[in-house]
C-alpha cells in the first residue's frame, strides 16, 4: 500500500507542480505555501477526529484529487484554466554544468540538504525515532504554521517580502542546528530542536519551488523535466538521510561518535541552505527585473528602451511601458505582471509624470518619433 501510494504522489506531484509552475514564479509561491498552510488546518482536525473517520478520510481523499485532476484535464480548452508558458526561454546567463538540461549546483544542494534533513528527521543523539506519535504531529503542525506565515504575508502585504521570510525560515534551521548540537550532549534538547529544524524546512520547500518555477518557465516539457529531476534528487536525499541515521542507530558506536556525526549533518544542512538562497539572491526571480510575459520586440522594443532611459523609468515601470506601447489595458497588464490593478496604474502615473507625456496616446506619439527621427 505505501509502495503504491508513493508511486501515485509522484505521479501527482509532477502535475501539481506543472500547474503552480505555470502561472509564475509569483503564484508559485502562493500555491506552495497555501498548500501547506491549509493543511495545518486539515492535520489539526485529523488529529482530534476519530479513527472512523479519519480512516474514511484517507480513503476519500485521493479519489478527490483524481477528480479534481480529472475536471481540470477537460478544463484545458477553457483559457482560464489553460496550462501554458508562456514566460521567456530558458535562463539565459546560466553557466556550470548540467543534468538532464537543469543546473547540476541546484540538484546537488537539494540532494545535500535532503540527506541531512532526512538523517536530522530520523536520528536522535539518544538513537530515538522521530516518526510516530504526538512528535510526528508536531513537526507538521510547525511545517504548516510556518508556510502559513508565509501565504498571509504575500497575500495581504507584498511578494517582496518573500526574501526576508526565507531568511527567517532558514535562521530557524540555523538556531535548530544550535539547538541540536547541544541536544548531542543534553538529550531533552533534541526535540526542540528537531521543530525548529522542521519549521526551516518549510521555507526551504518555498525556495526550492520558487527556482524550480524560475527555471521551468520556458515550456510545459521544460517544466516537467525540471520538476521531476528535482523532486527525485529531493527525495532521494531524505531516503539516504533516513538510511543512514537507521545505520548509525544501529551500529554499536558511542554517543560521543553519534553527536558528531549529527553535528555534521546538521551543518551540512545548514551550508546547503545558504548556498540555496545564494542562488536565490543572484537572480531577478521575484525582481522588478523578472522576465514577464510581452510579445514586443525590435524597434518597437528599442524605442521603449531608449524612452526608459531617457525619463529614467525603473524596471517595473519599463515592463509596463512595454504593455502600453502594445496597447495592452490595465487588467491584462495586471494578470500578466501578477500585481494589483491600482499597483499597475501607478507605475502608469509615474511613467508620465517622469516622461512628461499626458496620456497613452502621447506616449505612443513619443515612442513613433524615437522609432522614426
Amino acid at each position: 500500500g505505501g509502495a503504491l501510494l508513493g508511486a501515485a504522489m509522484g505521479f501527482f506531484n509532477v502535475i501539481w507542480g506543472l500547474i503552480a509552475v505555470s502561472q509564475g514564479v509569483e503564484k508559485t509561491v502562493l500555491h506552495i505555501s497555501g498548500a501547506w498552510g491549509i493543511s495545518l488546518f486539515f492535520n489539526a482536525a485529523m488529529a482530534w477526529a476519530p479513527v472512523p473517520v479519519e480512516s474514511l478520510t484517507v480513503l476519500l481523499l485521493p479519489l478527490l484529487s483524481l477528480a479534481c485532476y480529472a475536471i481540470l484535464g477537460r478544463l484545458q480548452s477553457r483559457d482560464r484554466y489553460a496550462i501554458e508558458f508562456r514566460y521567456g526561454s530558458d535562463e539565459p546567463s546560466a553557466k556550470g554544468k548540467k543534468a538532464f538540461g537543469i543546473d547540476m549546483q541546484f540538484l546537488v544542494v537539494i540532494l545535500v540538504f535532503c540527506c541531512a534533513f532526512g538523517f536530522v528527521s530520523w536520528f536522535g543523539a539518544a538513537g530515538d525515532p522521530v516518526s510516530t506519535g504526538t512528535d510526528a504531529e508536531s513537526l507538521a503542525i510547525a511545517r504548516c504554521a510556518v508556510a502559513l506565515i508565509f501565504f498571509i504575508v504575500c497575500c495581504l502585504f507584498s511578494m517582496k517580502h518573500v526574501g526576508v521570510l526565507l531568511r527567517g525560515a532558514l535562521s530557524l534551521v540555523a538556531a535548530g542546528v544550535v539547538v541540536l548540537t547541544i541536544g548531542g550532549f543534553i538529550p531533552p534538547m533534541n526535540e526542540p530542536g528537531r521543530i525548529l529544524v522542521a519549521m526551516g524546512y518549510s521555507g526551504f520547500d518555498v525556495l526550492v519551488w520558487t527556482l524550480i518555477s524560475y527555471y521551468s518557465r520556458a515550456s510545459v516539457t521544460r517544466a516537467v523535466q525540471v520538476i521531476a529531476v528535482a523532486m527525485i534528487a529531493e527525495q532521494v536525499g531524505i531516503l539516504l538521510g533516513i538510511v543512514s541515521g537507521i545505520v548509525v542507530d544501529r551500529i554499536a558506536i558511542g554517543t560521543f561518535e553519534s553527536s558528531i556525526f549529527l553535528a555534521a549533518m546538521n551543518y551540512a544542512l545548514l551550508l546547503a541552505c545558504f548556498a540555496l538562497l545564494r542562488r536565490y539572491d543572484s537572480r531577478p526571480i521575484l525582481s522588478d527585473d523578472a522576465p514577464a510575459e510581452t510579445s514586443l520586440s525590435g524597434d518597437s522594443r528599442i524605442a521603449v528602451d531608449r524612452f526608459a532611459e531617457n525619463a529614467q523609468l525603473t524596471s517595473r515601470d519599463k515592463q509596463v511601458a512595454y504593455f502600453l506601447a502594445e496597447g495592452r489595458n490595465v487588467p491584462y497588464i495586471s494578470k500578466k505582471l501578477f500585481v494589483s490593478e491600482n499597483t499597475v496604474k501607478s507605475h502608469v502615473r509615474h511613467i508620465y509624470e517622469k516622461s512628461g507625456v499626458h496620456n497613452r496616446q502621447e506616449l505612443l506619439d513619443e515612442l513613433e518619433a524615437i522609432r522614426h527621427p
